[in-house]
């Protein structure tokens, strides 16, 4: 099996498992519109979709029981300013946006992980 081949096997298996634990459990990763709050997680600026880099610190909101977290007072100003639906659309893009970000990092990891082990000898 190549490598390229093993990586996307272990990239669809991971993701898979993470599908079926979510279904099969409570919802962090939709409690916070920039994501759940797994270690490796990444969360993002609801209004610029943007990963923050300091999400402790981040301005945010509470929008239908979510936190919904910004990069900055801009764009909380920018997003208390619209109506509900197009704040319904921010949130839920700013999460998918969350879940790509952090399966991209899980990826990565996978790929360190990768060249270390080919590394031994």
């Amino acid at each position: 099996m190549t490598k390229l081949t093993f990586l996307a096997a272990i990239a669809a298996f991971g993701l898979g498992v993470a599908a079926v634990a979510q279904d099969a459990a409570p919802k962090p990763a939709q409690q916070r519109a920039g994501g759940g709050q797994g270690r490796n997680t990444v969360q993002v600026c609801a209004m610029k979709g943007e990963a923050l880099k300091t999400p402790a610190k981040a301005e945010s909101v509470e929008f239908n029981g979510k936190k919904v977290l910004f990069c900055c007072v801009n764009c909380k100003g920018a997003f208390e300013k619209l109506d509900d639906a197009a704040k319904t659309k921010t949130v839920t893009k700013a999460g998918l946006i969350s879940r790509k970000l952090t399966a991209q990092k899980t990826i990565e990891m996978v790929d360190k992980q990768l060249k270390e082990l080919d590394a031994i000898k």
